[in-house]
C-alpha cells in the first residue's frame, strides 16, 4: 500500500531506490542514468507511471536500458510497499521530481542534478521558503562555534530559515541554536533519516512545525561519503545564501560542496575570514565573499547579495 502517492512516483521510488538488505540483488538507477531515461520519456511523450506498461519499454526498440533490469526493478512492488508502509506510518512522506510539491527553486538552481527522490518528515512548505545555509567542518573550535550561533540565533530572529547538513560539528551546532532561539530549520541528512526522526528532541520540533528533515536516500540509508558529497548541492540549492564557518583546505565535504557551488550553483557564498584556516582563506582566493562583521548582528545583509532566482522554469522540468 502506497497512500497518497502519485503513479509517476511510484514509478521513481521503483525505479531509483533500494528497498533493504531483502532487496540487494539490483542495482536502482544512478541520477544519470534517470535523467537518460527522462529524456527518453519527454521524446516520447511519456510518463514515469507508462512504464508500469511493459509494452513501453520491453518491445520499444529505441529504449536505451536492458529491459529486462527494468521489469525486475518494477516488480519491487510487495518489497517497496512493506519499507514504505513504516516510513509513511511515522508521518513521514515522499516527494520526486514528478510532484507539484517537489521545491522549484531546487530544479531552477541544480537543474538535472536535482535528485529524482526525497524522503521527509515534517512540514514541506519549509523547502521552498530558501534561507541561510549554514556549512563547516565536524571539529568546530569554541570560535568557530560561537559564530556559528550568533548567525543561526541572527536568523531566528529574523524568520530566516537555517538549514545544514545534520553532521557532528557546525551543522548541529547551527541547526540546535536556531531551533532553540525559536526558529525554523531544515537538516538535509545523507544517512539515518528514519532514526533521527524519532528522537524526542527531533519529534518536538517537527510536530511544533519548527523543523524538516529530508534526505535523497532511503531513510535507513547508513553513512557513505559519496553520500554526504552529494546531499551538499542539495543544501545550497535551497538556500538564498550560504555561511562557510571553516573549511579544511583542497579537501572534505565542506571544501567539496563549497568549491562545487562556486563552480555550478553560484550560490552567493560568505566564508568567515579566520587566518588560522587556510581552507577558508583559498575559498575567498577562489570568489566567496569574505562575510561581513555586520552580518553577525544583521543577518539580512546575507540576503541582500542573494542572486534573483525567476519563479519561471525552462522547459518541461515536471519530471526532467
Amino acid at each position: 500500500m502506497t497512500p497518497n502517492l502519485s503513479p509517476d512516483t511510484k514509478a521513481i521510488l521503483l525505479l531509483c531506490s533500494s528497498w533493504g538488505k531483502k532487496d540487494n540483488t539490483l542495482k536502482p538507477l544512478t541520477s544519470t542514468e534517470y535523467n537518460k531515461l527522462t529524456d527518453w520519456l519527454r521524446q516520447k511523450e511519456l510518463r514515469p507511471s507508462n512504464l508500469f506498461d511493459s509494452d513501453t519499454h520491453l518491445k520499444n526498440p529505441s529504449f536505451p536500458f536492458e529491459s529486462a533490469r527494468f521489469s525486475s526493478l518494477l516488480n519491487r512492488g510487495g518489497i517497496m510497499a512493506v519499507e514504505l508502509e513504516r516510513w509513511l506510518n511515522t508521518g513521514g512522506w515522499v516527494i520526486s521530481r514528478a510532484d507539484e510539491e517537489y521545491p522549484q527553486r531546487l530544479k531552477q538552481a541544480l537543474g538535472k542534478n536535482a535528485p529524482p527522490l526525497f524522503f521527509g518528515i515534517g512540514t514541506r512548505y519549509f523547502l521552498s521558503t530558501g534561507g541561510v545555509a549554514l556549512v563547516g567542518s565536524r571539529d568546530i573550535s569554541e570560535e568557530g562555534q560561537e559564530a556559528t550561533q550568533r548567525i543561526s540565533m541572527g536568523c531566528a530572529e529574523r524568520r530566516i530559515t537555517v538549514i545544514s547538513g545534520g553532521a557532528r560539528g557546525v551543522d548541529q551546532t547551527a541547526m540546535q541554536s536556531a531551533l532553540e532561539a525559536g526558529g525554523k530549520v531544515i537538516g538535509v541528512l545523507a544517512n539515518d533519516l528514519a532514526r533521527t526522526s524519532v528522537t524526542r528532541i527531533c519529534r518536538d520540533y517537527i510536530e511544533g512545525e519548527k523543523l524538516v528533515l529530508l534526505s535523497p536516500f532511503h531513510p535507513n540509508a547508513r553513512f557513505q561519503v559519496w553520500n554526504a558529497m552529494a546531499r551538499n548541492k542539495v543544501i545550497y540549492g535551497l538556500s538564498d545564501a550560504a555561511v562557510i564557518i571553516s573549511s579544511s583546505d583542497g579537501k572534505g565535504g565542506a571544501w567539496e560542496g563549497a568549491t562545487e557551488n562556486l563552480r555550478k550553483w553560484h550560490i552567493p557564498l560568505f566564508v568567515r575570514k579566520d587566518s588560522s584556516l587556510p581552507g577558508n582563506l583559498d575559498l575567498i582566493d577562489k570568489g566567496a565573499f569574505p562575510l561581513p562583521e555586520e552580518a553577525y548582528d544583521n543577518t539580512d545583509l546575507l540576503l541582500s547579495r542573494s542572486l534573483n532566482r525567476s519563479s519561471n522554469t525552462k522547459g518541461k522540468t515536471l519530471f526532467e
